[in-house]
């Protein structure tokens, strides 16, 4: 995971604490799991996790996204 200290800083009491891996990536999926509970699938509780403030960069990445896991899976 790579949780961004700018906009999750409340989540964690230092930037310390945020360099630990287990914390990071406890941080992580909690990001996804909110973006999954509030839009009901795991594409959009991606690009959520990819840009949660940034609805354009958000509809790029998950295009992004959507078009590698086509490839992946065709």
């Amino acid at each position: 995971m790579q949780v961004n200290w700018r906009w999750h800083k409340d989540r964690v009491k230092s930037l310390w604490e945020m360099t630990a891996p287990e914390t990071n990536v406890r941080i992580g999926c909690e990001i996804l799991r909110e973006g999954y509970m509030a839009r009901g699938n795991w594409i959009d509780a991606a690009a959520y996790y990819h840009s949660p403030g940034n609805k354009k960069a958000a509809s790029r990445y998950k295009k992004r996204y959507k078009n590698k896991l086509a490839r992946t899976y065709n």
